[in-house]
């Protein structure tokens, strides 16, 4: 009966100890948080989201933390002529109200982490609510939108747009000048 006995702790013992090997080795390839990844590039991101909504001064400091890591989507749900007009550098373009905005999401990797925004966060915060239904787990949408970012003199990106056609207009006659190369 000892020898059982002593043969079930030697088993328990041998069982814990492997259990938080793994468990350690775990923690090592997440981070010290369990929040913390590696990305391709080897470098560590905190995937870590403490809130739902971020202020624009936020968002800043998210988009700075994350350059250069691919697992970090910077998504502008505004149409496509507001993304022309300005839009954050990196900013990936989806119109939250296109016919395909729901199949187009469900493409995207849930693992990443997503910062959302739109015009003022009305669109950015209904976009928030489909991804956190369709189970992406890394997700945040900025408060005040792309109107506070730029208000505020935060970096904007244009659109460059290459002039093709001039139309004046005088009285009844219309005069066009092509400007095609």
């Amino acid at each position: 009966m000892k020898k059982y006995i002593l043969l079930l702790c030697a088993y328990l013992t041998s069982a814990s100890l492997l259990v938080s090997c793994n468990h350690s080795n775990d923690k090592e390839s997440k981070g010290k948080s369990g929040n913390e990844h590696k990305n391709a590039n080897g470098k560590h991101y905190d995937k870590t989201i403490t809130k739902d909504m971020v202020s624009v001064e936020e968002a800043f400091s998210i988009i700075k933390e994350n350059e250069g890591n691919p697992d970090f989507v910077l998504l502008d749900v505004r149409t496509r002529a507001e993304y022309n007009e300005g839009h954050l550098k990196n900013a990936v373009q989806h119109d939250f109200f296109a016919t395909d905005f729901d199949e187009w999401l469900l493409g995207r990797d849930r693992e990443k982490r997503y910062l959302i925004y739109c015009r003022t966060h009305n669109r950015s915060k209904l976009a928030f609510d489909k991804l956190k239904n369709a189970q992406f787990k890394y997700i945040q949408y900025m408060k005040g939108g792309f109107t506070e970012w730029a208000d505020k003199g935060y970096p904007v990106e244009k659109s460059t747009y290459k002039k093709v056609l001039d139309v004046y207009i005088k009285g009844d006659k219309i005069k066009t000048s092509n400007n095609i190369n």
